[in-house]
């Protein structure tokens, strides 16, 4: 959205990103996994952040990294992925992006 001088992103709340968080968990726990999980909002800030137990201390850094990543590409980081995966390997290079 824009009024000609600013451009407006919708943001999620706390509320929200709270809720995807508990939905993520249980998803997580009927696939048998202990994952951590990270909602930022529209600006890539840490909104809430989940580590379950069992989850390795690298998933982490990883889990607010896909998100920021998601946010700056604006889509799942898994897209960022499949470039490199393709063939763009010098998006490894790219700052701020974390793989």
């Amino acid at each position: 959205m824009s009024n000609g001088y600013f451009s407006v992103r919708p943001t999620i709340t706390e509320t929200g990103a709270r809720a995807l968080v508990d939905h993520a968990t249980e998803l997580a726990k009927q696939k048998g996994l202990a994952v951590s999980i990270a909602v930022v909002d529209s600006a890539g800030n840490l909104l809430v952040f989940a580590r379950m137990d069992g989850a390795p201390p690298v998933s982490c850094d990883v889990a607010v990294g896909k998100a920021r990543t998601a946010v700056a590409i604006g889509a799942p980081s898994a897209l960022f992925e499949d470039m490199i995966n393709h063939g763009s390997p010098a998006m490894l290079s790219v700052p701020g992006f974390s793989r």
